[in-house]
């Protein structure tokens, strides 16, 4: 699970950097999973909801509240402007093996 826990949040750190000012749902994030990797449902949820922790701590994702029109009982999103995710987080990875 290791790989293809990377891969997908390196794939939600991508999408954010993409789209950052935008407006999102929950699902948005559910879908950038990578069908090569099998997934229990219940297991991607988790784990999607982790990642989106994880940047609602960094300020890069923001929970707001859902247009009037829109009827789902999943959390929606906005994408803050920040750094670049990919290129931080790449960054990061080459000093943690330094030490």
């Amino acid at each position: 699970m290791r790989q293809d826990y990377s891969h997908f949040k390196k794939q939600i750190y991508n999408y954010c950097d993409e789209n950052a000012g935008e407006k999102v749902l929950f699902y948005a994030f559910i879908n950038l999973w990578d069908e090569k990797y099998p997934v229990i449902k219940k297991d991607l949820i988790g784990v999607t909801e982790k990642i989106i922790r994880e940047l609602i701590k960094g300020n890069i994702l923001t929970e707001i509240e859902k247009p009037g029109g829109l009827d789902t009982p999943c959390a929606y999103y906005k994408i803050n402007s920040h750094e670049d995710l990919i290129k931080k987080n790449e960054n990061l990875k080459k000093k943690m093996k330094l030490l």
